[in-house]
Parts: structure tokens; sequence; C-alpha cells
């Protein structure tokens, strides 16, 4: 997970818009083991990534501009 999770904060993380919040959050021993959470969110976009010590990765996004509209 500290290799992915480098990779993330020195890559992706930078290319967040600077109109977003970012958070990390940890939580031991989980279902999947260590959870670290990156939160964000704007004014039309709110989500997490989840990156698993047993290397799951979990992405959720919901775009509040679409209202539950399909």
């Amino acid at each position: 997970m500290n290799d992915h999770l480098a990779y993330f904060k020195e890559l992706v993380e930078p290319q967040f818009p600077s109109s977003y919040i970012l958070a990390w959050t940890e939580f031991l021993e989980g279902d999947f083991g260590d959870l670290k959470r990156l939160e964000f969110s704007s004014s039309s976009k709110i989500g997490a990534i989840d990156f698993w010590s047993s290397d799951w990765l979990a992405i959720d996004v919901v775009d509040l501009e679409l209202g539950g509209r399909s």
C-alpha cells in the first residue's frame, strides 16, 4: 500500500483543482485491513478514494449537479 499511496500523493493528488477540499483519514483493522482514505469535495462533486493495506482500492464519486437525475 505504501508504494501506491506514495505514487498517488506525489503524482495524482496535485492534479486536483484548487477548488477541491482534500482531507486524509486513517482507520485501522477494517474489513480489508488498514485503510487510508482521501475524501474530496467541491461545489459540484464529493467522494472518497480508499487505499486498503490488502491492496484493494475503492473510488466513490457523487456528482451533486445531477441532483438524482439519471
